[in-house]
């Protein structure tokens, strides 16, 4: 796994607890309505789909993994967004954007399961289901869009509700989700609707944003060709391309952002997240990319139980920490970061360890002047390591 981070981890801490769901296919199948949603917009309807007339579907899917439901909805008419409420909120929020390739929201596996990870961590969550380009809404291309900042600003404006920072709310997005949440990242100051109310006087930028294996670019080398016909059609001109484009459209004040993608992802390709993270670099904008060995496309968290990927939360905890959006931090050893000393190396290093040996552990005594991660194995006389000493200044 490859991180680039331009902000290093403060400290690394606790050791994050999984709430781990039993796998259930029959309670998927009873479940046929989402709950506890709000609408976002004051007639249900977003704008330029008051005359629309389809019926709201949602899919029952199989589960895989560690997953309990995996649903998808279609047909969105009427926007929401689904609170996740933590025992203990943090003051922190993260509207989640699910993906689906522009033709379904992927409510569950992309959306609610995350909320609830996002949960353990003290951040409130709201999954946003969003208005899809392939119904015919007016001006389809801009609905979800304008659905995200409308979620913003509805989150904004009822923070005291949920004791949220107003400082302190993102988004997130996983693949055509991650276009959405990128697309807002970019495009935040961009009207795309008239306003409707008072909530459209509040600023639609997020704080921060992560994002899941996203689709980002509408180039048509890296683009995810199904995303991109959705939205903006199968020949598109070029300035459509560029505007819906994020890694075009940066700047200085685009939030902060932590991007997770597998190496062999065969839907999305890596090169979404790659370009924008250095976009995002180039401007000055704090950005960490994780490059996972494997893991594919579409998983969330329940479905990359057994691939390198499963681990793109133990990484977002920690950049979410040192953002300052949660006081939990997760301790990560990686065989890249551990550096190998021989008695003369750790001299010049400023790394002093005394005695050696040693009959107990607890008479290890070590002092480092580096800045680096250190990594200590406490070796018996057999050669069998003891135990494993982490320290980072």
């Amino acid at each position: 796994m490859i991180t680039m981070n331009v902000k290093p981890l403060l400290s690394l801490i606790f050791i994050l607890s999984f709430i781990l769901w039993q796998n259930n296919p029959s309670f998927a199948r009873d479940v046929d309505s989402l709950v506890n949603e709000i609408e976002i917009w004051p007639d249900g309807v977003g704008p330029g789909s008051d005359t629309l007339t389809i019926d709201e579907n949602i899919i029952v899917r199989s589960v895989t993994g560690t997953c309990t439901r995996n649903r998808a909805v279609e047909k969105v008419t009427v926007p929401t967004i689904t609170p996740v409420i933590p025992e203990e909120p943090n003051g922190s929020a993260v509207i989640i954007c699910p993906g689906g390739a522009y033709a379904r929201v992927v409510y569950d596996v992309e959306g609610m399961d995350i909320g609830r990870w996002l949960n353990t961590i003290g951040i409130t969550a709201f999954v946003l289901k969003y208005r899809l380009p392939v119904d015919d809404h007016s001006n389809k291309k801009y609905v979800p869009l304008q659905d995200a900042r409308r979620a913003v600003r509805y989150v904004k404006a009822n923070a005291a509700t949920w004791q949220l920072d107003t400082n302190k709310i993102g988004i997130s997005g996983a693949s055509a989700g991650g276009h959405v949440a990128s697309s807002l990242a970019t495009m935040y100051d961009k009207q795309v609707y008239t306003p409707v109310d008072t909530i459209d006087s509040i600023s639609a930028r997020p704080e921060f944003m992560f994002l899941l294996y996203p689709v980002v670019s509408f180039e048509s080398n890296i683009t995810h060709i199904g995303s991109r016909n959705a939205l903006i059609g199968s020949s598109p001109p070029q300035d459509l391309i560029d505007e819906f484009s994020a890694e075009k459209n940066v700047t200085a004040n685009s939030p902060k952002t932590f991007l997770a993608h597998a190496k062999d992802d065969g839907g999305v390709s890596p090169l979404n997240s790659e370009r924008l993270y250095q976009a995002l670099i180039d401007s000055g904008v704090v950005a960490q990319l994780n490059l996972f060995e494997d893991g594919g496309h579409g998983v969330g968290i329940c479905k990359a139980v057994g691939t390198d990927f499963e681990n793109w939360p133990d990484y977002c905890t920690n950049w979410l920490y040192s953002i300052g959006m949660t006081e939990d931090t997760v301790e990560i050893i990686e065989e890249s970061s551990i550096r190998e000393y021989t008695e003369t190396a750790l001299n010049q290093s400023g790394f002093t360890i005394y005695p050696n040996p040693v009959s107990e552990r607890s008479q290890v005594l070590y002092q480092v002047e580096s800045k680096s991660l250190i990594s200590i194995s406490v070796v018996s006389i057999e050669g069998r390591e003891i135990s494993h000493l982490v320290n980072e200044n």
